[in-house]
């Protein structure tokens, strides 16, 4: 994922905190040093993401009902937000069809995607989203995301939420295609 600021940093990641797609990501064919930068933004982001599910789980536990995102701001002028992509059990929407430029991202995160179990689905026909209809069983949802944005300065937030709305979309076209291959396998 390109972003006109190189200083932001995002990651996807699903509750097993395996990245889907991250700003830390290095390539594949040269491991990098164990104290690497690139692995310390990735066990920063990955801290920072455990600290998002634990802030999901008070808000349940509070009953205060699932958010959608956390905004921090700090007094430096950085900020750091959280957003989840969850399934309302009876919210009727539409997952939008990938932007051109997020096609090849989406495509290679999915080579990389690994099931979280056998029941779990996305997205049905004509961009329907059952589990958001309240009819489907609960072990048919498809899994929660998490995508995190770090914007360290405060100039930079507006692009920061530009950059977790783009993640946000991604994501969903990330749901929606585990969903479609989880009913592919379901139905051979």
């Amino acid at each position: 994922m390109s972003t006109n600021n190189s200083n932001l940093a995002h990651h996807l990641t699903d509750l097993t905190l395996t990245p889907i797609l991250s700003s830390s990501q290095s390539s594949n064919s040269i491991p990098p040093p164990t104290s690497s930068p690139n692995q310390t933004t990735a066990q920063a982001l990955t801290q920072l993401t455990t600290t998002a599910l634990t802030a999901y789980n008070l808000s349940q536990r509070l009953a205060l009902g699932p958010p959608q995102r956390i905004l921090i701001s700090t007094t430096s002028g950085a900020s750091i937000l959280h957003s989840y992509l969850t399934q309302p059990p009876s919210v009727s929407t539409q997952i939008p069809s990938p932007l051109p430029a997020s096609q090849s991202i989406v495509s290679s995160a999915r080579l990389d995607l690994r099931p979280l179990s056998a029941d779990t689905n996305v997205d049905g026909e004509n961009g329907e989203q059952p589990w958001r209809n309240g009819v489907e069983d609960e072990r048919r949802q498809v899994p929660m995301l998490i995508a995190t944005v770090i914007a360290p300065r405060a100039g930079e937030a507006g692009e920061g939420r530009r950059m977790a709305a783009r993640l946000e979309r991604i994501g969903r076209v990330v749901q929606r295609d585990w969903y479609e291959a989880e009913r592919e396998a379901q139905d051979e």
